[in-house]
């Protein structure tokens, strides 16, 4: 592609169906209001626009366990789609028995709800990972320093509230995870933040 300087702009609106306009200025936008779908013209063609779905991604720094609790890792306002929850070990795992979950705590008339049955994390290295299925169900799953899929094969939908780490053992606050969320807000002033 040949570079083309992007002057004046133009936006339009239409439907599907409608020609879209001929020969406007390159870096013009085409909206289709029953599609959905974005269209930019690059100075020769209208180029579809991909849509991002992925979501956002919130961190929260590396941080010791909730030690035989749980623990706030997100806040989470409004109602979210969680497309990923991922935990990344960056200091190992103290030796004891140590049952762990994932867990949307509600603050509304919802109850708290386990988003994963237990993992055994006892004397995990740093550099495993752990991640959930969607399907309540299933333990959460751990990989270790390996290129892996998405887990995540069902998206949540998330309340207002927490999403905790249970953590049945101690290990005396040695080992450190690292969390991150991917979500999509389903309505205005949703958000996830680190706890």
């Amino acid at each position: 592609m040949t570079v083309v300087l992007i002057t004046a702009i133009q936006t339009w609106l239409g439907l599907s169906t409608d020609t879209k306009p001929t020969s406007p200025p390159a870096g013009s936008t085409f909206y289709e209001t029953d599609t959905s779908a974005t269209y930019v013209y690059d100075g020769s063609a209208w180029q579809l626009q991909p849509k991002v779905t992925d979501g956002i991604v919130v961190t929260r720094a590396a941080a010791a366990l909730p030690q035989a609790a749980a623990a706030a890792l997100f806040t989470v306002t409004g109602l979210v789609l969680l497309k990923r929850i991922v935990g990344y070990v960056t200091v190992g795992i103290g030796a004891v028995a140590n049952a762990t979950k994932i867990k949307g705590n509600s603050t509304g008339a919802g109850a708290t709800t386990d988003l994963c049955t237990t993992l055994d994390i006892n004397g995990h290295v740093a550099d495993s990972r752990y991640e959930i299925t969607g399907t309540f169900a299933n333990a959460m799953v751990r990989t270790l320093d390996v290129p892996l899929a998405q887990v995540q094969a069902a998206d949540i939908v998330t309340p207002p509230g927490t999403i905790d780490l249970d953590c049945a053992g101690s290990d005396g606050g040695v080992g450190r995870v690292r969390w991150s969320v991917t979500y999509v807000p389903l309505e205005s002033n949703a958000a996830v933040v680190a706890a």
